[in-house]
């Protein structure tokens, strides 16, 4: 298959104190870093990056990656924002896209390979596949060119989600409990959370203090 994939880094993260969660470092690396690493080795060769208020940096972390930047000019928009841009700028004939956020800290390789293999064994008439655990939603989100396109020619604000909810006919669960699917990191709380079950240090790049 032709895989490409949006990865989504353009927000404030206004509630995690306006600072930009996905360069948080576990062991030295940051985060997005990490995330982009595991979709490269997955076999996605076309990689979009929508970077908006931390897009200096953001550019300065990904500088040896193989990836597109595209600038979100109104980030405060939302992720729908970001998602249409992503999708508009990957190149044509994808047979599927992968939708990956910035601060999911136990995404791997092998994460997502499982939802393409996942998506492969779906019928031909699939168009989106999302891992569920516990009856949580997940993420990242598999989608088909079919349904890039058609989300592409609809209002600005059709995102994912909402054309997920227009065609559920087309939609297919990948029950797991895979927790990797379902921990981000929004809230100073969600940081002191994930380090104390993890028992995994997180920390702030420079200038940032040390958490």
């Amino acid at each position: 298959m032709q895989l490409g994939a949006v990865l989504q880094a353009a927000g404030s993260a206004s509630r995690m104190g306006y600072r930009p969660k996905c360069l948080l470092e576990i062991e030295g690396q940051a985060l997005i870093v990490r995330t982009t690493q595991a979709l490269l080795d997955a076999g996605i060769h076309d990689l979009v990056v929508v970077v908006g208020h931390y897009a200096k940096e953001v550019r300065a972390a990904l500088r040896d990656f193989p990836v597109t930047f595209i600038d979100n000019p109104e980030p405060d928009l939302g992720q729908v924002s970001s998602q249409r841009l992503g999708l508009l700028h990957l190149m044509p004939n994808h047979d599927a896209i992968i939708m990956a956020l910035a601060d999911q800290p136990l995404i791997q390789t092998q994460d997502v390979v499982e939802l393409i293999h996942f998506y492969e064994q779906c019928a031909k008439s699939t168009s989106v596949v999302y891992p569920r655990v516990n009856g949580q939603p997940g993420n990242p989100v598999l989608i088909s060119g079919k349904a890039r396109e058609d989300i592409l020619h609809c209002a600005p604000d059709m995102g994912v989600k909402d054309w997920r909810r227009l065609h559920e006919e087309e939609v297919m669960v990948l029950e797991c409990d895979n927790t990797h699917y379902i921990i981000d990191l929004d809230t100073p709380q969600d940081l002191l959370t994930f380090q104390e079950k993890f028992a995994t240090a997180l920390s702030w790049p420079e200038p940032h203090h040390p958490l």
